[in-house]
């Protein structure tokens, strides 16, 4: 993609597909959501810590992002649609504008200091998508395009009959997508997927993990051309589905809606842009994402890509392990008043996301994100948004750090600040310390100390919205 001439840059782009996807993540509605539901062909394995029970139903020039948003459409009128870009102080500033190819709507043109990052709200004007018989989308790409690295997130909000609800995500780079996904999700009543297309002529197989798919969809074929998306709505859980291409390709896996736990009353729509295998790892650990004085319970989900995977968890005291097959996964749910560290461990690589339940009083609502392995961590400057959810109240919102346990609290900074009133976790078995701390809405800069490295997450929670994505 070329810069209109009037932009005198560098034809470097950045590209965010936003797929306001009709009738999608549609909001209205109570639907039930089991925390815990029967063992069926996709082999899902739940677990309390407790006893078992299956009882109820951008960072370098010249790069590309890509992803796929989720739409709160239909029976949900939409507020808010944002976009988020920043740029790393260690560059002189990033120029460059967004730009909606397919609709008839200007472009915005940005510029952003040094370590600035800035929100952009999506014009009134952007059109409710079309969508074929088939489940491709044709005007949903939104463009952003730079002459220097920048870092991209998305967010939309909605309003229905319940209140506001939102979800947030992190985008990502197109050089880090792949061509071998395993879907990791939370089931309600459907799934939803989204897949996009970054080249022409890109080939997809879609492997249906689960029986009630019926044999007519044990496999699909596509044939994708750039900034296609083909959309899926599915009527188990999508978990274990395996997608593969020929080119690389963004996919994001979620759900319209979803009560957790069952019982409670307001839902809450989530999504994530899925990694490929080669991005996932063995070690992980994780805490309650607004700290243990504060949080629900929390759930952890986890699958393999590969056979006779021996996956461990350790919760202080109480260990267990359980071996994954292709395709298969585990769940745990982790009690509000567990304090400590959960640590998971894995003979091979694994995907692992992190789920936050609905609590009396509510605190938290349902969310998502992908939680970094401790391969993943970063040395790189860290650009990244916290964005307002407030509504009935203040939102509550809470930066969660791994560092290696060598490094000191004055190593890390935020916002230009050493010394931040951190709440330090106890050290993980795999020498990983955790830190969390509370932040406001608004853009921040985290940075660690050459030689090391470093994993975040953001968690935000207002009276009846929460959302939660990964900054690296």
């Amino acid at each position: 993609m070329e810069f209109h001439a009037s932009l005198t840059m560098s034809p470097i782009t950045i590209t965010l597909i936003l797929s306001y996807v009709v009738s999608s993540f549609t909001l209205a509605g109570s639907l039930d959501a089991p925390i815990c539901y029967k063992k069926h062909a996709l082999n899902e394995k739940t677990t309390r810590f407790t006893r078992t029970v299956c009882e109820e139903p951008a960072n370098a020039k010249k790069s590309e992002i890509e992803v796929l948003k989720s739409d709160f459409s239909l029976s949900a009128l939409i507020v808010e649609r944002q976009i988020y870009i920043g740029t790393p102080s260690k560059t002189t500033g990033a120029s460059g504008r967004i730009s909606f190819p397919s609709q008839n709507i200007s472009d915005i043109y940005f510029t952003l200091k040094s370590g600035q990052g800035r929100f952009f709200e999506v014009p009134s004007g952007y059109q409710k998508p079309t969508r074929d018989d088939s489940g491709l989308l044709l005007n949903t790409t939104i463009v952003v395009a730079a002459d220097e690295a920048v870092n991209v997130y998305a967010y939309q909000g909605c309003a229905h009959a319940y209140g506001k609800q939102a979800s947030a995500f992190r985008v990502k780079n197109i050089k880090n997508l792949g061509t071998d996904y395993w879907v990791l999700t939370y089931f309600r009543s459907y799934s939803h997927l989204g897949i996009v297309a970054v080249k022409d002529n890109t080939s997809l197989s879609i492997s249906f993990n689960h029986s009630d798919g019926g044999s007519e969809m044990n496999t699909q074929d596509i044939l994708l051309n750039k900034y296609d998306t083909y959309y899926l709505v599915l009527p188990f859980d999508a978990t274990g589905t395996h997608i593969t291409s020929d080119e690389k390709i963004s996919v994001v896996a979620g759900v319209r809606s979803i009560i957790l736990p069952k019982g409670s009353k307001n839902t809450e729509p989530f999504c994530e842009t899925l990694e490929p295998v080669s991005d996932w790892g063995k070690s992980f650990s994780t805490v309650h994402f607004l700290g243990p004085q504060k949080g629900n319970d929390y759930i952890i989900k986890f699958i393999s890509a590969e056979n006779n995977n021996t996956v461990n968890w350790k919760q202080g005291a109480y260990q267990n392990s359980t071996i994954l097959q292709q395709g298969e996964s585990q769940t745990l749910l982790v009690p509000a008043n567990y304090t400590n560290v959960l640590e998971i461990n894995a003979s091979k690589d694994i995907l692992l996301a992190q789920f936050a339940t609905k609590g009396n009083p509510p605190i938290t609502n349902p969310a998502m994100t992908l939680i970094p392995p401790h391969e993943n961590g970063t040395e790189e400057e860290i650009v990244f948004p916290v964005f307002d959810l407030t509504y009935k109240q203040n939102a509550t919102n809470y930066l969660t750090v791994w560092m290696p346990a060598s490094a000191k609290r004055s190593d890390l900074s935020l916002d230009g600040m050493r010394y931040v009133n951190w709440r330090e976790f106890a050290e993980d078995g795999s020498g990983w310390k955790i830190l969390q701390t509370a932040l406001k809405e608004g853009s921040h800069v985290l940075m660690i100390n050459k030689g090391l490295k470093v994993r975040a997450i953001v968690f935000a929670a207002e009276h009846l919205r929460s959302v939660a994505y990964p900054v690296v």
